[in-house]
């Protein structure tokens, strides 16, 4: 005999699934950021560096804020919502994460020195948290509010 189920409304769960997914969106936004930029220094190195060192950069800023944009939104993903809200959400998660890498690597270079990656790419650390932070908080500000707004 098969015991029946119940899931419990208003119970601790729907207040530590979100703490759960804002922590894991920091932390897979920050890998994920770092992964991208990674990935953008491998196509500036690949490619040979053939355009002005601003246009590396950003290459750069934007691989970071796309990898920290894809995973701060991955661990909010509703698939319950209609196509082009789920679009205008990753779409802006996505921008945040690119804005808060711009931030991170034009105004937040004082607090860290440069790291020297090759002899040809010096980059500042902190572009990562920037991007993290854009990311992450657009996306937990999106994610409680169609979490909440769903709840009841």
């Amino acid at each position: 005999m098969k015991l029946p189920v119940t899931m419990v409304d208003g119970g601790i769960y729907g207040f530590v699934i979100p703490m759960a997914r804002t922590i894991a969106s920091i932390f897979v936004g920050m890998m994920l950021g770092i992964v991208g930029g990674w990935a953008a220094l491998t196509f500036n190195a690949l490619v040979g560096y053939p355009w002005g060192a601003n246009i590396h950069l950003a290459i750069y800023v934007i691989g970071i804020g796309l990898g920290a944009g894809i995973g701060a939104y991955g661990c909010w993903i509703n698939l319950n919502l209609r196509w082009y809200i789920i679009s205008a959400t990753i779409l802006l998660v996505i921008a945040a994460g690119v804005i808060g890498s711009a931030v991170g690597n034009a105004y937040w270079s004082f607090f860290t020195e440069a790291t020297y990656m090759g002899a040809r790419d010096t980059r500042v650390n902190i572009t990562h948290f920037g991007g993290m932070i854009g990311a992450g908080g657009l996306s937990t500000l999106i994610g409680l509010y169609f979490h909440f707004r769903t709840r009841g």
